[in-house]
């Protein structure tokens, strides 16, 4: 097992063997900054209900909803567990459709379907912020991530 261990080398998102504090942290602040610019976390409105807006934003624990009419992008993160030699990992979802809520009884019929899935491993940039690896090596900052989020719904 020591020698599993030992044979871990430095990786494309720019980490030396197994992630400190201070990277975990700073990852764990990036994911913060996107779920904040996607779906702020707001307190309800008082007063009269508003009219329905054309984009609804849900929060989550781990991610964010964003829904129009007939579209809807999910951001989900998925930390890395104390064995693991990473950091985590972030799936952005494309659905058809409407997408439930986690824990809600009201369910489309035939649901969402879904388009297109990128997963993501938070990079070290240059300046030593935290950007977004995609499956094809390209590195996005936080907020040209959460524009491409956003643009997802209307492709």
């Amino acid at each position: 097992m020591h020698d599993e261990i030992d044979g871990i080398d430095s990786g494309p998102s720019g980490l030396g063997d197994w992630p400190t504090v201070k990277q975990r942290n700073g990852v764990q602040q990036a994911v913060g900054h996107l779920l904040d610019a996607l779906a702020p976390e707001r307190p309800p409105a008082r007063g009269a209900e508003p009219r329905a807006p054309s984009l609804r934003r849900v929060r989550t624990p781990r991610g964010c909803i964003l829904q129009t009419a007939t579209r809807a992008v999910t951001v989900s993160w998925f930390p890395s567990t104390s064995v693991q030699a990473s950091l985590g990992e972030l799936q952005v979802v494309v659905w058809q459709g409407t997408v439930s809520v986690p824990g809600s009884a009201n369910r489309e019929r035939g649901g969402a379907v879904a388009l297109k899935q990128a997963v993501l491993e938070p990079a070290l940039t240059a300046g030593e912020a935290w950007g977004w690896r995609g499956e094809d090596g390209t590195v996005l900052d936080t907020e040209a991530l959460a524009e491409r989020c956003k643009t997802m719904l209307e492709d």
